[in-house]
């Protein structure tokens, strides 16, 4: 008997597949085996920077399809917009070999879930999209957010965000699982001051803000986790080279809803951080510091060789200071490797040369702080 296999991909479903398996023996037989028995539909392609309106019906599956390269920052989230309590949106980003690399869920007994996924594409390619209800039997509809922040995006018609000008104060507003795009463009070793300050939400809203380069670097971040009804964030950072930053606004607390004010301030370098802790670091070894003055930057430095795997971890030791560090790695040309912000103060990195240098800094929640 001889087998013989053919093996088919059906492009953007989820890396769903078909297998056909036939046989010769003396007449032929085929087997067939399919890993699904439901038919997905394709809802389109992603708008990159735009809102996507979709509904999930009982046991429905909505299909969204976007490309991506290796390191590109996506942003995807899925806002509730209807179906009660008994609806919740379910996310799920898989990429074109069926791989899932990213997974969020809105949260049950809410009118206003929503799932959020921040993900670093890990390759090139077609990636996919799948939304349902993450409750049984829930049926509702959605609005699905997409940014990468690679790649040229759109501000939707009657939405919020565009280029800033230093000094201006620009309002917008949040609803749920929404982001704010915003652009500016600084040179070298200027000064760059972003606040902003809640106009309305409650308790429930508090703006978040992250300021990123063109090659998705995170440069800033500050958030007030504080429940208060006038929130409100600063971040100031010196600028490492001529470029265009992306600064995006969203709700720091789930399943916030509000407006905000924005004031960004360009002062013209040439300005540099304040240094004054750090040195060389052991291999294995825990190091304190203390990050004392505003826009302070404490700079370590460790040896290395092409090859090395390089783990670095940042824990507060004085818990409630308000303190919220970012690391980044640079290498000896001054290149940045690796950046992490205060959400898990971690860089991995796998070096290709020798040495290395590791920049400790506080990106202020407030001015002040």
């Amino acid at each position: 008997m001889n087998d013989q296999f053919l093996y088919l991909k059906l492009p953007r479903l989820i890396g769903i597949s078909s297998i056909f398996r036939w046989c010769r023996l003396g007449a032929f037989c085929v087997f067939l085996t399919l890993t699904l028995s439901i038919t997905l539909l394709a809802q389109g392609d992603l708008t990159n920077g735009g809102n996507h309106d979709g509904s999930i019906t009982l046991d429905d599956q909505d299909i969204w399809a976007f490309s991506a390269n290796e390191g590109d920052k996506i942003f995807v989230r899925a806002a509730q917009l209807s179906g009660g309590k008994s609806f919740a949106p379910r996310l799920r980003i898989y990429n074109e070999d069926g791989a899932q690399v990213g997974f969020s869920t809105g949260g049950a007994s809410s009118n206003n879930s929503e799932g959020s996924v921040d993900y670093v594409a890990s390759s090139s390619g077609d990636f996919t999209v799948a939304i349902d209800s993450g409750l049984a039997d829930g049926t509702g509809t959605y609005r699905l957010y997409f940014l990468n922040i690679a790649e040229s995006f759109i501000i939707p018609g009657g939405d919020h965000g565009g280029e800033l000008t230093s000094g201006v104060n620009r309002d917008g507003s949040i609803s749920v699982g929404d982001l704010d795009i915003w652009t500016f463009q600084a040179s070298t070793a200027d000064r760059v001051t972003m606040n902003a300050r809640q106009l309305s939400g409650g308790n429930a809203f508090s703006p978040k803000v992250r300021i990123y380069d063109v090659g998705g670097n995170l440069v800033g971040y500050s958030f007030n986790s504080e429940s208060s009804t006038t929130s409100e964030t600063e971040v100031v950072f010196i600028t490492s080279g001529e470029v265009e930053f992306i600064v995006i606004v969203e709700s720091g607390l789930p399943e916030g809803a509000g407006t905000f004010r924005l004031l960004y301030t360009l002062e013209a370098g040439p300005f540099s951080y304040p240094v004054t802790n750090g040195s060389t670091l052991t291999n294995g070894e825990i190091h304190e510091g203390s990050i004392s003055v505003p826009l302070e930057v404490d700079t370590w430095t460790f040896p290395s060789a092409a090859g090395d795997n390089i783990a670095v971890r940042l824990g507060e030791t004085d818990n409630g200071t308000g303190l919220h560090p970012i690391l980044q790695l640079f290498s000896p040309d001054g290149s940045l490797l690796a950046s992490d912000s205060c959400t898990s103060r971690r860089i991995g990195y796998g070096h290709r040369r020798n040495g290395g240098r590791l920049l400790c800094g506080n990106n202020r929640r407030r001015l002040g702080q």
